[in-house]
């Protein structure tokens, strides 16, 4: 095999249809996948995904839940000990990376992350590394959940809103053949103003896997 010799490399006369090294094969989309589950078996939940820059795990969002942010306990200024913290009416992250939002009235739901933590997935966007979703691939529980719409809205740090309304029974094929799974071929970033909400039924579980055609790193 002839060896290359850097000093003596011509750019303008190189010819790249000589080459016949390896090249690369098809490039696959990444999967970021999120489970949402409803703890509630006779009552509906409203759940949110992402919106980083007002979280509900740091700011109440009393049209979403009435789960109070974090799981500190109030404290008492005067002798005592301070009040128990109640975990069911709080809105926390667990130490595996489970969000918790609680509900007052009820069992509340859970979200987890099924590829990576959902706290290293929201710290991430957090921190200023976005991802482009070319496709999102809804799978649910019961069939009354493709009713449910699927809210995908940004909201700037200035407080403007704008929101896309998905309806996945739009989007269910009969003739399919996986079931209780949905394609929705929707394109859309995921960055700090991002967010996704929808409801889930009683007793559903639902789970957004999000194909991810490219992750913006911030530039130095």
């Amino acid at each position: 095999m002839a060896v290359f010799n850097l000093n003596n490399f011509d750019a303008d006369n190189f010819d790249a249809s000589n080459y016949n090294g390896p090249t690369g094969g098809a490039v696959s989309l990444s999967q970021v996948g999120v489970k949402a589950t409803n703890n509630n078996t006779g009552a509906s939940n409203s759940i949110e995904l992402f919106n980083v820059l007002r979280p509900i795990w740091e700011i109440a969002n009393a049209s979403l839940t009435d789960a109070v942010p974090g799981i500190f306990s109030n404290i008492t200024l005067t002798e005592g000990t301070p009040n128990t913290i109640i975990l069911a009416t709080r809105a926390y992250f667990e130490q595996d990376g489970d969000l918790v939002i609680g509900k007052s009235s009820g069992n509340g739901s859970l979200i987890q992350g099924t590829t990576v933590p959902y706290a290293t997935l929201c710290k991430g966007i957090a921190a200023g590394l976005p991802f482009n979703v070319a496709k999102l691939r809804y799978s649910y529980t019961s069939d009354s959940q493709l009713d449910q719409e699927i809210i995908i809205f940004k909201r700037t740090i200035f407080g403007k809103y704008t929101e896309n309304r998905i309806s996945p029974r739009s989007y269910f094929d009969p003739n399919q053949q996986q079931s209780k799974v949905v394609d929705i071929p929707i394109s859309f970033a995921v960055d700090a103003e991002t967010g996704i909400q929808t409801t889930l039924l009683a007793s559903e579980v639902v789970t957004f896997n999000f194909f991810v055609d490219a992750q913006t790193k911030p530039s130095i």
